[in-house]
């Protein structure tokens, strides 16, 4: 589902917060445009007003114009947050 949500990735083992933006979402991973890229295989914490996760890189891809997208896969996200991602994706129940 496109979606557009202000999170802040935090890598894991670091304070240093990357402002993002989602552009599609799903019951298993999210597509965002941040700043600049962190590696494949990195572990960051999504945070959102909305909800929060953990999530692991599985792809980048830099972009013409600013920014980097990040492709992620959900690696771990509580039963109540998972259950607004689902939401979202069954049709914006949750949003």
């Amino acid at each position: 589902m496109n979606l557009r949500l202000s999170i802040d990735l935090i890598v894991e083992d670091s304070a240093a917060r990357l402002p993002s933006v989602s552009l599609n979402i799903s019951e298993t991973g999210i597509l965002v445009r941040a700043g600049r890229g962190l590696p494949r295989g990195s572990v960051v914490k999504l945070e959102a007003k909305e909800f929060k996760a953990k999530a692991e890189i599985i792809w980048t891809r830099e972009m013409e114009e600013p920014g980097t997208l990040l492709g992620m896969k959900f690696v771990s996200i509580g039963r109540r947050d998972s259950k607004f991602v689902r939401g979202l994706v069954e049709g914006g129940g949750g949003y």
